[in-house]
């Protein structure tokens, strides 16, 4: 806990618990391990009733608020340092090493899916469709809901993106891109906020590369344990928010695009506004 909360290294976390650093990492593991196991039963796609009750909750949340939404979904890098060697792969756009989280959220700002584990260097679109989320059949997504993605992700029946601005969207067009805008602004309070908690993940100085999505993920499992406790996020979000947005910030073509059908239900969404 102590690891994943502060940014101090483990030298002195040893120290403050009077332990050597081999028992901080064998600890570390540990735990990790057993919350990966519960991660299952905290880190749930909604269905029935609780699917209903969050498109509701999106609904409510925002006076611009966008229709139909059982999730938000992006991609957030956490800096890492794995040392010298294999670290090309690691290398995002903005010239850090890090691995990515993909991540769903509801409107609570709780993890409702998590990805965890493609190198820095791979585009959020590459990622979504290695994950499981990409293959998820129309059951996951009850009275036709969707997921709401950046420009960065293809326009799928099941993930709603905004209309690309080239200077001549219609007044539809840009109250469109604005209510999906104040609608999908959850995930990256939702990474704001698992930043806030576990300061750790600003920055992973863990040379074990595959112990790195485990930490990652029992942080996830932590913040959605957290998230029904009394904790005031005006004190988690205190700090700057940590810039999790997209790096590569349009779909860039060289994964599969928009399909008919999403075009179809984009259209009809559009029509409300």
């Amino acid at each position: 806990m102590q690891t994943n909360k502060s940014l101090n290294n483990s030298r002195s976390i040893a120290d403050r618990f009077d332990v050597s650093k081999s028992t901080v990492f064998y600890c570390l593991k540990r735990v990790c391990v057993a919350l990966n196991k519960e991660a299952k039963n905290v880190i749930k796609r909604p269905k029935n009733l609780a699917a209903v009750s969050v498109i509701q909750g999106f609904r409510r949340c925002k006076s611009k608020s966008f229709p139909g939404v059982i999730g938000a979904i992006d991609g957030c890098h956490i800096e890492i340092n794995i040392g010298k060697e294999n670290t090309c792969a690691y290398v995002n756009r903005k010239g850090t090493t890090s691995i990515i989280l993909q991540a769903v959220c509801d409107y609570k700002c709780m993890f409702t899916d998590i990805f965890v584990g493609f190198p820095g260097s791979v585009h959020d679109a590459r990622v979504f469709s290695k994950s499981p989320l990409a293959t998820l059949s129309d059951e996951f997504f009850p009275e036709d809901s969707h997921l709401l993605g950046d420009s960065a992700y293809p326009l799928r029946k099941h993930m709603i993106v905004p209309f690309t601005d080239n200077g001549h969207l219609s007044q539809s067009q840009k109250k469109f891109n604005i209510a999906h805008a104040s609608t999908r602004v959850a995930i990256e309070r939702t990474f704001g906020l698992l930043k806030g908690r576990w300061r750790r993940l600003k920055y992973l100085e863990i040379h074990v590369i595959e112990l790195i999505p485990q930490i990652v993920s029992a942080a996830c499992v932590l913040h959605n344990f957290c998230s029904s406790d009394e904790i005031s996020e005006d004190d988690i979000l205190s700090e700057n928010t940590p810039d999790c947005n997209q790096m590569n910030p349009e779909h860039d073509g060289n994964y599969p695009g928009r399909d008919r059908e999403g075009v179809r239900k984009r259209n009809s969404i559009l029509l409300q506004f």
